[in-house]
């Protein structure tokens, strides 16, 4: 859900959540600690960046005369995707209990409406006193599927958390989770349904 008030603001559910896979060189531990992941919002194709909007603002009209008052139209710019845009992998089980490296984006959200998608950058940076070879550089590139932002009036509800959100929070990842109660009050995470849904951080 969009809008530029805090009330309005919604993080993107579910999380985004990337896993970084092994290529021709092993995923080691300190491999892992030079690694970051960048996060940036781009229109449903993928071919054009839509992280800043761009809005033409000026005096007031009727607010003395023309020569009291000039209208000079100033551009602005604000930023769409709101949230911490960088992740590091943490080494985690996904919901099969397979162990591996995952980015999470818990706190983004959008603030105008529309049909996007994310890209995700794998940076490899150089940390002291050690240099690392190819540092300072993008090695891997991913775009998310297309997904819409709605506005406020016509949001229709948060659904049910994903098993894959279910098994990070479990593991002490700091995530908005939402269970589904049965009609026998038995707790479901991650199930499609109509019944209702509470939520709990």
């Amino acid at each position: 859900m969009c809008g530029f008030g805090e009330k309005d603001r919604r993080p993107i559910d579910p999380p985004p959540v990337v896993e970084i896979i092994a290529g021709t060189e092993p995923l080691t531990p300190s491999a892992v600690q030079s690694l970051v992941l960048q996060c940036t919002l781009w229109n449903e194709d993928g071919t054009q960046h839509r992280n800043i909007i761009r809005t033409e603002v000026g005096p007031a009209p009727g607010l003395g005369t023309a020569e009291e008052l000039p209208v000079q139209r100033e551009e602005k710019h604000a930023r769409v995707m709101m949230g911490n845009v960088f992740a590091n992998a943490l080494h985690l089980e996904d919901e099969h209990k397979q162990l591996g490296y995952f980015c999470i984006f818990s706190d983004l959200s959008i603030r105008v409406e529309g049909i996007y998608r994310l890209r995700f950058d794998l940076l490899r940076l150089s940390i002291p006193p050690q240099p690392v070879a190819g540092a300072n550089q993008i090695i891997a590139v991913a775009l998310s599927d297309r997904f819409q932002v709605f506005p406020a009036k016509r949001f229709k509800g948060m659904t049910p958390s994903s098993p894959l959100t279910v098994a990070l929070a479990r593991q002490g990842v700091k995530l908005h989770i939402r269970r589904v109660k049965t009609e026998q009050g038995a707790e479901q995470g991650g199930e499609q349904g109509e019944q209702e849904a509470e939520e709990e951080s």
